[in-house]
């Protein structure tokens, strides 16, 4: 799928290289529909897989005490 991915992107960019971000076609808007139905098909599939590196992250929130900058 990400070669679906950049291959769709790559027809985006190259549409507007040549022909200018004014003039581009309506297949354009059609490219980016499908590019985002394949990072979503890519995101869902990445999220049910069993490796231990992809999943939930925790984000530390900086808390300042006087001066300094702790992470919390």
């Amino acid at each position: 799928m990400e070669e679906q991915l950049l291959m769709v992107l790559a027809g985006r960019a190259a549409e507007e290289a040549i022909y200018g971000q004014e003039e581009m076609s309506t297949i354009n808007q059609r490219r980016l529909v499908m590019a985002r139905r394949i990072v979503t098909k890519l995101v869902v599939a990445s999220s049910m897989s069993d490796n231990p590196a992809i999943g939930p992250r925790t984000i530390s929130i900086p808390v300042y005490k006087g001066s300094k900058r702790l992470n919390q």
